[in-house]
């Protein structure tokens, strides 16, 4: 009996240990390094911050993406301008007789529209190149620059639209990278600078010129309509009054609008110009300060014009 006690026993006691404490004490020391990783992990991401010059990029192309609808205003300006002037005339239109007067307009926003679009593009490319990221380019930005013809830009600002386009094409795009991103900012300032411009000399002088002419053909319309229903009937005269504060409203929340993209035009210019200014040295604390304000007023216009439109 003892021999076989003796026996037994010792195979029980090296048994248990294996069994049944050695995946407990890998649970204990797998817990707290999967805290300690996911810890780390979380700490790292809190730390790590986009480049200033990616997150003013990123603004610049979110900004002028919010452009679209207010200079399709233009052309819709153009239809109402001539509906007042064919209710005086006649007292009657139709849709396609208000289109052949606005073909041209048309064409012109179309133009201006694509010079924006190409901007934007450059920003959006920027902005991946900031992070090191890939750059695509949509198929479309290749037949823009004939379509700017027609925007009002003068031949240099085309020809700079052209450049834009040409770089955003180009396979050399992709050997750009953030340590290289000053050369593609030396590149194209100019360009941008002569893009910039010319948008905010059509959209600031242009465009606030044909909304004061279908504010004066609204007034004109309004005055004539009230007068000749304020005496026989006097409710129509109230409604048709509510109906031009209505729209005397709404044209002033579009030149508003219009205010706004010229200021971020400017500040996609001079932001810009920062980043040519500081091109050997983009990771500079100056170069965040003076950038700061920039993304800031953009983001601002971004979400103004968002809510207008």
């Amino acid at each position: 009996m003892h021999t076989a006690v003796r026996t037994v026993f010792p195979v029980a006691i090296r048994t248990r240990p294996v069994t049944l404490w050695r995946p407990q004490r890998k649970q204990i020391v797998e817990k707290p390094l999967i805290r300690i990783c996911f810890t780390s992990i979380a700490l790292l991401t809190a730390c790590v911050q986009p480049s200033e010059v990616g997150r003013f990029a990123k603004s610049a192309s979110e900004t002028t993406a919010e452009f679209p609808p207010v200079a399709k205003e233009m052309y819709t300006s153009c239809l109402r301008f001539e509906a007042y002037k064919a209710q005086r005339i006649s007292g009657w239109y139709d849709n396609e007789s208000l289109r052949m007067p606005c073909a041209s307009r048309d064409s012109a926003v179309a133009g201006v529209l694509a010079a924006n679009r190409v901007l934007g593009a450059y920003f959006s490319a920027l902005a991946k190149l900031a992070d090191d990221n890939v750059v695509t380019t949509d198929r479309e930005i290749g037949g823009l620059a004939a379509i700017v013809k027609k925007s009002g830009l003068n031949d240099a600002q085309v020809d700079a639209v052209a450049e834009l386009t040409k770089y955003l094409t180009s396979t050399l795009l992709d050997t750009y990278r953030r340590g290289k991103i000053g050369d593609a900012v030396a590149s194209q300032n100019g360009n941008v600078v002569l893009v910039t411009n010319g948008l905010r000399d059509i959209i600031g002088r242009d465009y606030r010129q044909i909304l004061d002419i279908e504010s004066r053909a609204a007034s004109d319309f309004y005055h004539t309509s009230i007068n000749e229903s304020r005496e026989h009937e006097p409710l129509a005269a109230v409604l048709v009054l509510r109906d031009r504060d209505d729209r005397i409203a709404e044209l002033t929340k579009k030149r508003d609008a219009i205010t706004a993209y010229v200021r971020a035009l400017d500040a996609v210019r001079d932001g810009h110009q920062k980043l040519y200014d500081h091109r050997n040295d983009l990771r500079a604390k100056v170069l965040s300060a003076e950038l700061a304000d920039q993304i800031e007023t953009l983001q601002k216009i971004s979400r103004q014009l968002e809510r207008a439109f």
